[in-house]
C-alpha cells in the first residue's frame, strides 16, 4: 500500500469522524478496481460535457473524471457535505452536491454519462429497470452511456441480469470489467443522432 493510499484512508476516517456519514464510504478509489475502470471509460470518451452521479458518496469517481460539469447526487447530506469538503482542494472543476432519493427524486438534468454503481443491487428489479428506462430516454443525451453495475454475491438481495435491465432500450451494452464479489461493470451506450 502506498503512502498516498494510506493518507487516504486516514483522511476518509478522520472525514467519517467529522462529518458522521455511514462506514459505507470509507474505502478509496485505489481500493476499488471498478470505479478506476469507470473512471478510465469516462475519460476516454469523445463528448464529456456533463456527468452525473447518483449514489455519488464522497464523489472519488467525479473527482477523478476530466468533464465540463459535474453532479454528485447521493441520499446522504452527510456524506455530500464531507465530498463538498474534499471537492474543494481539487484543482478541476468544482462539483454541485445534491440530495437525491432514488426513486421518489425526479431527475431534470441532461448529461452525457450517468453513472448508476455500487448501490443498485439493493433495488428491486422492476423498479429500477423502469427507472433506467426513464433516465436513459429523458436524461442521457445522444451519444452517451448509462454505467452501472450488477453483482451475483449471495450476500445481495437482488441480482440484476443486464439483458432484463435492457431488454426495451435501443443501445449498445459493453461491459467495462470484471471484479471481486462477481460485480460486473457495464456501460449502457446510447446511440448517437448521426446512427
Amino acid at each position: 500500500m502506498t503512502a498516498k493510499v494510506v493518507f487516504k484512508k486516514v483522511l476518509t476516517r478522520v472525514l467519517k469522524l467529522v462529518f458522521a456519514f455511514d462506514r459505507w464510504h470509507t474505502s478509496v478509489l485505489e481500493e476499488r478496481p471498478y470505479a478506476l475502470d469507470i473512471v478510465e471509460y469516462c475519460n476516454n470518451r469523445q463528448k464529456r460535457d456533463a456527468i452525473l452521479e447518483i449514489g455519488c458518496g464522497l464523489a472519488d469517481i467525479l473527482r477523478h473524471v476530466r468533464f465540463g460539469v459535474k453532479m454528485g447526487f447521493d441520499i446522504d447530506q452527510k456524506v455530500l457535505n464531507a465530498a463538498a469538503f474534499l471537492s474543494f482542494f481539487d484543482n478541476g472543476k468544482k462539483i454541485r452536491f445534491e440530495v437525491f432519493d432514488f426513486p421518489r427524486s425526479d431527475l431534470k438534468e441532461l448529461v452525457d454519462v450517468l453513472i448508476m454503481v455500487n448501490w443498485i443491487f439493493f433495488i428491486e428489479e422492476d423498479t429500477l429497470r423502469k427507472n433506467l428506462e426513464k433516465y436513459f430516454s429523458e436524461n442521457v443525451l445522444p451519444g452517451g452511456a448509462m454505467i452501472v453495475d450488477t453483482l451475483k454475491d449471495p450476500h445481495y438481495p437482488n441480482h440484476h441480469d443486464i439483458k432484463t435491465l435492457t431488454v426495451n432500450l435501443a443501445c449498445n451494452v459493453r461491459k467495462i470489467g470484471n471484479y471481486a464479489r462477481q460485480r460486473e461493470v457495464w456501460a449502457i451506450e446510447k446511440k448517437s443522432l448521426a446512427e
